[in-house]
């Protein structure tokens, strides 16, 4: 079974105070003395980590880096998100591909662990980086690393259905010779937003991986 990690900010400009030589005239400050300045106003395209916003349970962490596609949602989650704990799995073999004695030399539990980080965007989306190593089908080594994107059905709702897509790099020594190559799949996750039960399918690839295979793990934000 193959498995899905993977990938800044605007600066005010201030003018420097010239040396003139000329006093200028006291001006008198305006009634509304609560008002913040233009320049002073927080850049607009603020990100937090996961736990930043109201009602969240992570660190209260805000960088001005923009998020606008997978390289900056990987670099901001690597520099600023929380650190995440993923656990391997169970890898459900459907009946209708494999025979039933096929099925029974197949390894389903396909123990494993690995780290990752993740921070959301602020339109509530999740960008997570990571890194796995878990037994295959056949009892051998297994690595992924690689970059995930996840948006919320309910992102104000305590219980937490996402849709995602992850791009990858995987190793497994019966393919390729342990050359590592990339993949990319869609997945679903149900839970909240510090542990999550992660479901994805695995179609056939090759003659070396049979596929057809229903993969779980999990994350726990740290």
């Amino acid at each position: 079974c193959a498995f899905p990690i993977f990938f800044g900010g605007r600066n005010g400009e201030e003018m420097a105070p010239g040396m003139t030589g000329l006093v200028a005239p006291a001006t008198a400050l305006p009634d509304d003395t609560n008002a913040v300045p233009e320049t002073e106003q927080a850049p607009a395209a603020l990100i937090e980590s996961s736990g930043a916003s109201e009602g969240g349970s992570g660190s209260n962490l805000a960088t001005t880096e923009t998020i606008d596609g997978p390289l900056s949602g990987a670099k901001a989650a690597w520099r600023h998100g929380d650190w995440d704990l993923y656990i391997s799995g169970y890898a459900y073999h459907l009946p209708g591909y494999y025979t039933a004695a096929r099925r029974a030399k197949l390894n389903a539990n396909e123990w494993g662990g690995g780290l990752g980080r993740s921070i959301d965007d602020r339109k509530g989306n999740r960008h997570q980086v990571f890194f796995l190593a878990a037994q295959d089908s056949h009892y051998k080594p297994q690595y992924f690393a690689g970059y995930s994107w996840l948006h919320p059905f309910f992102p104000d709702s305590p219980a937490q259905l996402d849709f995602g897509i992850s791009a990858f790099l995987f190793s497994r020594v019966d393919v390729a010779d342990g050359v590592p190559l990339p993949g990319l799949l869609p997945f679903l996750s149900v839970g909240t937003k510090r542990v999550q039960l992660i479901v994805l399918y695995v179609p056939p690839v090759g003659q070396e991986i049979g596929g057809q295979t229903v993969y779980f793990y999990s994350r726990i934000q740290l």
